[in-house]
């Protein structure tokens, strides 16, 4: 099983993250492993991601609010990388490294949901 790094170097051990490329190569991971599909209502848990071929990983969250009112959430970030060291091997993305608004927002169970936006850094 592949390991996933946090950009400090950190292992993360959670198995929800794998790598988005080809066994044996430096690829960022993205929360793949769960359960609840990308595009699933998030009153059955957190969603799948999709890893997109630039490395950015996707969520598709389908949210009731209080209201009534339904909506599709997407939502774009990098997660984790094969490397521990991101900038020497190569094949991890230095972005979305400083936090830079937070937003929230109700679903139909009353619970918060924090939404990072994040700013691109090249």
């Amino acid at each position: 099983m592949a390991v996933c790094y946090r950009l400090n170097g950190d292992s993360v051990s959670d198995p929800i993250f794998q790598p988005c490329g080809n066994p044996g190569t430096t690829s960022m991971c993205c929360a793949t492993n769960r359960t609840n599909p990308s595009g699933g209502n998030y009153d059955n848990g957190y969603t799948a991601d999709v890893c997109l071929e630039n490395g950015i990983c996707q969520n598709k969250i389908f949210v009731t609010y209080e209201d009534g009112d339904t909506t599709l959430v997407t939502l774009y970030y990098r997660d984790y990388c094969t490397s521990s060291n991101w900038t020497k091997d190569g094949g991890c993305l230095n972005v979305c490294t400083e936090q830079t608004k937070l937003t929230t927002f109700r679903h139909s169970l009353g619970e918060s949901i924090l939404v990072v936006v994040q700013q691109w850094q090249v």
